[in-house]
């Protein structure tokens, strides 16, 4: 009887009703990487903050702040709460697309892990990047490079996370013929001409330095109901030399694999 109503049309207001009690914390709870990008928006906005000026910690391409200026314009709390709202949908329509054919329940039981609870109070931005992700399989999937452009600019707003995934579907057009690369070319060359009307055209240098100049300690503690983690903000400064051979190793399986 359960097993048929979580395979029947309500399938997707289970999943949301396994999940929303983390989304409807963000109500009461100020998140900290939302509270970054909000407040950085905000000051962008009013003329009071210049991206990568070491006023606010925002590390993602000039052209991201864009995707918050709608959010922002809507009243606390209830902004931060649109936004989780869409972080979580889009991690879960990425996860749902990348990982079919999965039932629907044990997509959302999969999805009910501490991992996804600290990724939504926390108000990070990863899940848009999975998205964005996601939308580029099935570009290339469906052979479309208008949407892989999409694709591009999605992913390009966390550069540091993407790279390897960005290579492979690079990989995957390369017998594209050129008229579709120029297409493909054309939203993400778009992205740059905005950035450089928001930042200045010296931004990369500025981005890269700013990037480099993270103030943030060493180390940070988060906190769960079930444990307490230490995370290094920087794991290649603590490898000793057999780490890093270890490292060059699994990259040199990684890139096997995906040959």
């Amino acid at each position: 009887m359960i097993l048929k109503l979580l395979n029947s049309r309500y399938k997707p207001v289970f999943i949301f009703i396994l999940l929303f009690p983390w989304v409807l914390t963000t109500l009461t709870r100020q998140s900290i990487d939302y509270g970054i990008f909000s407040d950085t928006t905000r000051g962008w906005l009013s003329g009071q903050i210049h991206l990568y000026d070491g006023q606010t910690e925002f590390y993602f391409a000039p052209y991201s702040i864009l995707a918050f200026v709608p959010i922002v314009l809507i009243p606390p709390p209830f902004d931060q709460l649109v936004y989780t709202s869409i972080i979580l949908a889009a991690l879960i329509w990425a996860t749902w697309t990348l990982t079919k054919p999965v039932p629907w329940w044990a997509l959302g039981i999969g999805l009910a892990t501490v991992y996804t609870a600290l990724l939504v109070f926390n108000g990070q931005w990863d899940g848009m990047v999975l998205a964005a992700l996601a939308l580029g399989w099935i570009a290339v999937e469906k052979n479309n490079p208008w949407l892989l452009g999409l694709s591009l600019i999605g992913l390009g707003t966390k550069p540091t996370n993407i790279i390897l995934p960005t290579l492979l579907l690079l990989y995957l057009v390369r017998n594209w013929s050129k008229i579709n690369i120029i297409r493909l070319a054309i939203i993400p060359f778009l992205t740059v001409i905005v950035s450089g009307i928001i930042a200045g055209w010296n931004w990369p240098m500025i981005f890269i330095n700013n990037y480099q100049n993270h103030p943030n300690p060493p180390n940070y503690v988060v906190v769960t109901p079930w444990t307490q983690t230490l995370y290094l903000r920087s794991y290649w400064e603590y490898l000793n030399q057999v780490g890093r051979i270890f490292f060059f190793i699994l990259l040199i399986f990684a890139f096997y694999l995906l040959f």
